[in-house]
């Protein structure tokens, strides 16, 4: 699945440098995350050291959380678009084996 990326509300390709107090939108599927650049490094750093070099906004966080409640809660998942191959298999199959 491709995502989409925005820095300081502008479309950016994979390339670009980001720094200190950029604001970095990443949109994937139907999650979008906003981060805020603290720090940056010179070199590679490990996913956990990554990740003390930005910070979440508050209204991200939340929406991520609600996003991760709706299944749970029973809300109407999106099925827009056809199912593939794989898919419609899986779905056909748990059809059959629900008792009628």
């Amino acid at each position: 699945m491709a995502g989409r990326v925005q820095v300081t509300g502008v479309a950016v390709k994979p390339s670009r440098e980001v720094g200190h107090r950029d604001q970095v939108e990443i949109t994937i599927g139907p999650v979008q995350r906003t981060v805020i650049v603290r720090r940056t490094t010179g070199h590679r750093v490990s996913a956990a050291g990554a990740a003390n070099l930005y910070e979440e906004t508050e209204p991200s966080v939340a929406e991520r959380e609600r996003r991760m409640e709706l299944p749970r809660l029973g809300a109407p998942v999106d099925l827009s678009g056809n199912p593939t191959k794989r898919g419609r298999r899986r779905y056909d199959a748990t059809r059959r084996s629900r008792p009628i």
